[in-house]
């Protein structure tokens, strides 16, 4: 098999492994509250992802890293905690998980946003039209017909989301300029002990108690080894064969098998102006994603002598 093949054919498989995560949390949080669920699932995830960094030999490393790295995974895991925390609220919002997969779309728009900000990084006309596309689908989604108009709504389900797009794109960021030094294995790590602590919090300070549902044990048991530790190792495996931005086309298509489980699952569909709006905002992604790749493979001017 071609490495090309075998590349996006592990992007296709990292796809089907994230697009879980909305259907099984979802199904789990229809049994059990939202602490129950997070204990249990980064209890879960922290094992995978533990058993993951032994396996790798990548603990070792920590021992050798600056101040300014530990820093860093610290603040990864600060921005992983804001994320996921919002990630899951919105999916316990919001009635088809398939939304908050296509406002998740912003999270490129973010990154590039913050690139430029903190970065010094320069999107050409290509990334800011896709950025512009991004926004449309984005002003689609969470409109509503009244009165034969359109109405931009904000509910607390898509300002969640939003807050989810905002710090995963932040984690990019400084996983983007400390990949080098951190092992993938110890960001996954981290951002599970991160979450792991927070959510026992809420558990404790809210004085849940241990019910679980054979179902939502179930949900939580699959849905945690899908997402959290296998959804990443395949996402890092097709790295090795494709380039990045090709990664971030395949991954992108997940909302469509979002809806395709929320609809075997629960035998719901978005609204057809969502639909439209979530095809906009992938469509945005590509745009961006493919300026991206065109900006990488523009030579290089030379500097005169």
């Amino acid at each position: 098999m071609r490495p090309s093949i075998k590349g996006y054919l592990f992007a296709l498989l990292a796809t089907i492994s994230f697009s879980n995560v909305y259907i099984f949390s979802k199904a789990a949080m229809q049994d059990v509250s939202l602490a129950q669920f997070g204990l249990l699932w980064f209890t879960l995830a922290l094992l995978w992802n533990l058993l993951y960094a032994i396996r790798s030999k990548s603990i070792a490393s920590i021992r050798k890293f600056d101040k300014s790295t530990k820093l860093a995974l610290a603040g990864i895991g600060v921005s992983e905690l804001i994320a996921t925390s919002a990630f899951f609220t919105a999916i316990n919002l919001m009635d088809n998980p398939a939304m908050v997969s296509f406002l998740a779309n912003a999270s490129p728009v973010f990154a590039a946003l913050l690139g430029f900000l903190l970065l010094n990084e320069r999107f050409h006309l290509l990334e800011t039209g896709g950025i512009i596309v991004t926004l449309l689908g984005m002003v689609i989604i969470t409109s509503h017909q009244a009165g034969g108009q359109f109405q931009f709504q904000l509910d607390s389900g898509t300002l969640a989301s939003l807050i989810f797009a905002f710090f995963y794109a932040v984690t990019t960021i400084i996983a983007k300029k400390r990949i080098g030094q951190i092992h993938p294995s110890l960001i996954s790590l981290c951002r599970s002990i991160f979450l792991l602590i927070a959510f026992g919090l809420y558990f404790w300070f809210s004085k849940q108690t241990f019910a679980y549902t054979s179902h939502s044990l179930w949900n939580i048991g699959i849905g945690s080894l899908l997402g959290p530790f296998l959804g990443s190792v395949l996402t890092y495996v097709a790295l090795k064969y494709i380039e990045a931005t090709k990664t971030v086309v395949v991954i992108s298509t997940r909302s469509f098998f979002i809806i395709l489980g929320a609809f075997l699952y629960w035998g719901i569909l978005p609204k057809q102006e969502q639909i439209l709006g979530g095809v906009v905002t992938v469509l945005g992604i590509l745009i961006i994603t493919y300026g991206e790749w065109k900006k990488k493979k523009r030579p290089k001017k030379k500097k005169r002598p």
